[in-house]
């Protein structure tokens, strides 16, 4: 009498037929048949799967990993495909309470997903010549399993951003408690370490951009978040970047809005992970390309680069501001941030900023070069030229207020001179367009913060006849302000000019303070900061 078959455990009635083949002595080889009755059950669930099913879904999708490590079939790939494909639908309740009772079973849904069924979609070991069907079926592979993790992290998200008052507000809520999926995948860490190290062995530029576009919808939770920072993923996606720099832009745009989100959200370990000396260096070599390319969306992830700079910058220790400076990108970031006085002056921080940066192939000229022209009214280049300014700057100003090291290099690049020029052009002073007064807000905030810490900047301000110079635009200022308002564009002018106005006050009090000081003690005249205009008042 022929052995029967006793299932371990009840299974859904979808699946039946085809763990009865899998399990069956007599047609357990089959696997022609396997492949089929696997097709036209994810055929039968193109509207998704059921919660369930989740159960048999992943162990079906076990036993075909476990096939193809077997066979090594193109057609066992396909089927695990077109299973998970679903995956990347919501899960279907037939009853109301179908949720709790089978909600538990996503967690193992999502292990096997991103564990078996990922181990076997590395491309590594795929013969390139004679196996070109599996390693593209493979790479499709990657993709679905990335589309399926990151609708599992966007469902519930949604719900939470329409029901808050403020995008802001929403974001807050998910990084704090995040939704039931994010917890979920949350809890798995062997999950995120198999998805980073997938990530990082990733060649393919499509299945980068679903990756990255993944790591952005989980990143929102800040468990996820400070878990992928201690795994490693910024430099891994850094290093993607300098690969693919001239390939995707869509990678550059979907990959600083991911890093940008890491550092915000957990701003410390952020900053601590993204603060070596390798990940610098990295920044250099794509920045030294990136500063020298024309079109929009070169020029965006120009700034995107230099902003995910800053918020590094905002929350470094004093190690990570010594590598900025070992590294030679705070010399870069002066070398690209500094107003020049003609070509000489701009061939010799060229060459001061090379001899800073060996390590770095030669250096890319800009493709704004900030001279005293590029600070009057219709030459300052474009909105994001402007934007990127005002982003060195800030990030300069922090750094040099911040660190000894980065104090002493921003003063050799004369860096106080670069923002007291703002000022003191003819051409901006009075905040006479949109843009002049974005670059004075910038510059009076950088001096303010360069001179309110005792890191070696004082000096440089006094010797820059500081004090005088923001006399001089706190003077035109008023005098502005005194003319009244005729139009409603004026109104609004005049608001801007009475803040501009507060924050010039603030950095003369702050500046006068300082140079009364310093006028009572010598001041050391081999500084390079004494190379610029000297105020004999002080």
């Amino acid at each position: 009498m022929a052995e029967q078959h006793q299932p371990s455990r009840q299974r859904h009635p979808t699946f039946d037929i085809i763990f009865y083949q899998m399990e069956s002595r007599h047609t357990v080889p089959l696997i022609d048949k396997h492949v089929k009755v696997a097709d036209f059950i994810a055929k039968s669930r193109l509207e998704g799967w059921h919660y369930g099913e989740l159960q048999d879904l992943a162990e079906l999708l076990e036993r075909m990993v476990k096939l193809f490590q077997e066979y090594n079939r193109l057609d066992i790939l396909s089927a695990m495909k077109h299973l998970l494909e679903n995956c990347r639908l919501p899960f279907i309740s037939d009853r109301a309470s179908d949720v709790m009772v089978y909600g538990d079973r996503l967690p193992q849904l999502i292990t096997v997903i991103c564990t078996s069924v990922m181990g076997v979609a590395d491309p590594g070991d795929v013969d390139e010549e004679s196996d070109i069907g599996i390693k593209e079926a493979k790479v499709g592979l990657r993709e679905v399993v990335a589309e399926i993790m990151s609708s599992i992290s966007r469902w519930g998200q949604s719900d939470i951003i329409e029901r808050e008052p403020s995008q802001e507000t929403a974001r807050q809520i998910l990084a704090a408690t995040g939704t039931a999926n994010l917890r979920i995948i949350s809890d798995a860490r062997e999950v995120l370490v198999e998805l980073v190290k997938a990530f990082r062995d990733e060649k393919d530029a499509s299945s980068a951009v679903k990756m990255l576009t993944m790591f952005r919808d989980m990143a929102v939770f800040r468990p996820i978040c400070a878990e992928l920072i201690n795994l490693g993923l910024p430099i891994a996606v850094l290093r993607l970047l300098r690969v693919n720099l001239h390939k995707a832009a869509e990678i550059f745009l979907v990959a600083t809005e991911l890093l940008g989100n890491l550092i915000e959200l957990d701003p410390v370990d952020g900053a601590r992970s993204c603060g070596t000396h390798d990940f610098f260096e990295v920044t250099s070599e794509i920045l030294n390309e990136l500063v020298g390319l024309s079109g929009v969306k070169n020029m965006i992830c120009r700034n995107d680069m230099a902003t995910i700079l800053l918020l590094i910058i905002e929350h470094a220790t004093d190690e990570v501001l010594s590598n900025l400076v070992s590294s030679g990108l705070m010399s870069l970031l002066l070398f690209w941030s500094k107003t020049v006085d003609g070509q000489g002056e701009y061939q010799r921080m060229k060459e001061l900023t090379q001899s800073r940066t060996a390590k770095l192939k030669p250096l890319t000229d800009p493709l704004m070069v900030y001279d005293v022209d590029s600070l009057r009214a219709g030459r300052m280049g474009s909105v994001e030229d402007v934007q990127l300014r005002i982003i060195l700057w800030r990030a300069v100003a922090l750094a040099a207020g911040s660190n000894d090291a980065c104090s002493e290099e921003a003063d050799e690049f004369g860096f106080m001179g670069t923002c007291l020029t703002a000022l003191d052009s003819a051409e901006v002073s009075g905040g006479s367009t949109e843009y002049a007064t974005r670059l004075e807000t910038a510059a009076l905030t950088s001096i303010s913060v360069m001179i309110d810490t005792d890191r070696g900047m004082r000096t440089a301000f006094a010797l820059a006849g500081g004090v005088m110079v923001v006399l001089r635009y706190v003077q035109g200022l008023a005098s502005e302000l005194r003319r009244g308002c005729r139009s409603s564009f004026d109104v609004i002018n005049n608001d801007r000019k009475t803040e501009l106005l507060k924050k010039a006050l603030n950095t003369l009090m702050i500046g006068r303070s300082m140079a009364s000081i310093l006028a009572r003690a010598p001041i050391d005249n081999t500084s390079s900061a004494a190379t610029q205009s000297k105020d004999p008042s002080i």
